[in-house]
């Protein structure tokens, strides 16, 4: 059931106060469900994880503009089923909560709390909440430098300083507390907010963290004991514990918030044993995994919650029991992954099928969903270097442009289904045509340039071939030829014929694709590779590595013409040497010829 369903997960910035989308989205992924991160920057870390079957870019996240946000979510939903949300970062929270009926009338279902909810639990208005027996350390508001005075009349240093949404400091004189004031509502007001100033209190720190249902009913929760945390006091070690007071003050805030969905409490216990609560987050904490990897599936108890109101089945039943005396670390690392990746997030606002990093983070590929040569260009950086060719460096956006117009100027002379045989040799005119003549649904029979006029009319009679394009000329010799072929016939190859008469050999577009990407994940290409070599593209191998895998990295191909090579592979050294060729392809022969002469030039 779970493998249905599609959760959408915000917050997914990983940087210092890291966001708990991360968390979130692992926790989802081992329940089953499936995961689309959404985030408002290309910079997120999500492109490169395997907790996300799909990763998108929205700006409208980041903008607030409702109107767009919900188109957006349309062509999300329309794509991956997306149908539930859960929001990650405390601004964002406010944003849904306020459109949450607008989100419920295109399908997509949230478990937020409501705004006078959000507003009773804020940090401004945090300290009402002692008289429903909660202990809230002395708070006071500041909008300006002369309401400091106000701050150390009623509290003595040190004294804490926090911004509405971020950032804490604790400032232990009247300097610091000018410097933190300053630094505070300049970064996060503009000069123009207020600034949050509480009682200092010595203790250990802790935390709950749990989940209500629309009736206010708490359903689960998780207590730890923080090990260690930063100078922003965010969590980076902690450890399970089960405490009778905690929980107690948890159902009280509940109870006086009439709270719906995730939460996090923060609380300071003293030399005396008194527990301080000190702050509120209306989101799942960013070590949210730990409690799912000890027994209390945060986020997968929201999923199941908002399933049960929309089935109108039996209420989620309670459940707090995890596994106590567990310590979780946090770790950082780095991960490396193509630049066109972020491109693609840039311009297509999306990357999907992610695998785990791994040295390359190569992009999953399911040829399957390939239906035409020229998908592979999509995922290229338009302004990179697609072809070179001698002196000529063609780009990907001018490759795409000028297939868009050989079409244009092929697509009277030749029609769906027909057969087509290109003559021509290794240039990038070849390519185009090729790619040109797939997007018009014809099946393409690339023949040698060496070849004879026997060999093709050999080929021509054997196929019945209706279309016959070599160098620049392009002629129709049957519209009523006919030869019949499979319906998924994308191109045909013939052997070389030096065991007798060539021999035809038929493929679909994946029995091309499938070899050529698993061959270049084994090459490990990415699209920092210029790929060259000497097989003609008249042969799988040479159409293969040269007209294919390049495109499917993101890479370069180094065009050479076969015919030349064979007469000149003092050329072909050169050619790799101003072309800086990273990955060569060539056969036993062509290997033998070369390692043995480099030294006749003065090139290495």
């Amino acid at each position: 059931m779970n493998k249905e369903i599609c959760v959408g997960v915000t917050g997914l910035k990983i940087m210092n106060s890291p966001q708990s989308g991360f968390g979130v989205a692992r926790s989802l992924k081992e329940a089953g469900y499936k995961v689309v991160g959404i985030d408002s920057s290309q910079l997120t870390s999500a492109i490169c994880s395997p907790y996300f079957d799909h990763v998108y870019t929205l700006k409208s996240l980041d903008t607030e503009d409702i109107d767009v946000f919900i188109q957006d979510l349309k062509k999300i939903r329309s794509k991956t089923g997306l149908s539930i949300i859960i929001p990650n970062c405390d601004r964002e929270i406010y944003f849904f909560s306020r459109y949450k009926n607008e989100l419920k009338d295109i399908g997509i279902n949230i478990l937020v709390p409501t705004l006078e909810s959000l507003k009773q639990t804020s940090k401004f208005n945090l300290s009402d909440l002692d008289r429903h027996g909660l202990n809230i350390p002395k708070t006071v508001i500041a909008s300006t430098e002369n309401d400091l005075k106000t701050v150390t009349e009623n509290i003595d240093f040190p004294i804490v300083c926090k911004g509405a949404l971020a950032d804490s400091y604790v400032a232990k004189d009247k300097v610091d507390l000018f410097i933190y004031f300053r630094k505070i509502d300049e970064l996060f007001h503009g000069g123009r907010g207020n600034v949050i100033f509480q009682e200092y209190i010595k203790g250990d720190f802790y935390c709950t963290a749990g989940v209500s249902d629309r009736n206010h009913r708490l359903l689960r929760h998780f207590s730890m004991k923080k090990l260690g945390i930063d100078f922003k006091g965010s969590t980076w070690c902690g450890q399970t514990i089960q405490n009778k007071k905690l929980k107690e003050m948890t159902e009280r805030f509940i109870d006086a918030t009439g709270w719906v969905g995730p939460f996090e409490m923060e609380f300071i216990k003293d030399s005396d044993g008194i527990f301080w609560l000190f702050e509120i987050n209306p989101r799942c904490p960013a070590y949210i995994y730990f409690a799912a990897a000890t027994g209390q599936n945060l986020p997968d108890s929201i999923v199941r919650i908002i399933n049960v109101e929309n089935e109108g089945n039996d209420k989620v039943k309670k459940d707090f029991s995890y596994d106590l005396n567990m310590v979780f670390t946090r770790l950082t690392d780095e991960v490396v992954y193509p630049k066109k990746d972020l491109n693609s997030l840039d311009k297509y606002g999306k990357v999907r099928n992610l695998q785990t990093a791994d040295k390359h983070c190569v992009e999953s590929k399911n040829c399957t969903d390939i239906k035409t040569f020229y998908e592979l260009l999509n995922d290229g950086d338009d302004d990179k270097v697609a072809v070179l060719h001698k002196s000529e460096a063609i780009s990907y956006r001018e490759l795409k442009d000028k297939i868009n117009e050989r079409c244009n100027e092929l697509k009277g002379m030749i029609k769906k289904n027909d057969k087509v045989i290109i003559r021509s040799d290794e240039t990038p005119d070849t390519i185009i045509d090729i790619y040109a003549i797939d997007l018009l649904g014809a099946v393409i029979v690339p023949v040698s340039p060496l070849s004879t006029g026997k060999d093709i009319e050999s080929i021509i009679d054997d196929l019945k071939v209706n279309v016959m394009i070599y160098e620049k000329n392009i002629e129709r010799i049957d519209d009523k030829a006919t030869a019949e072929l499979p319906d998924d016939a994308c191109m045909i190859f013939y052997t070389s014929g030096t065991t007798g008469k060539p021999k035809c050999i038929i493929h679909t577009k994946q029995s091309i694709l499938t070899p050529c990407y698993e061959e270049g994940k084994a090459y490990g290409i990415s699209d920092s590779d210029i790929i060259g070599g000497t097989p003609s593209l008249s042969f799988t191998y040479g159409f293969g590595a040269f007209a294919i895998m390049p495109f499917m990295f993101g890479a370069t191909v180094s065009m050479y013409p076969y015919s030349l090579s064979l007469k000149n592979f003092i050329t072909v050294i050169r050619t790799i040497a101003s072309h800086k060729v990273t990955v060569f392809f060539s056969i036993p022969t062509a290997y033998k010829i070369i390692v043995n002469m480099p030294s006749q030039l003065d090139l290495y």
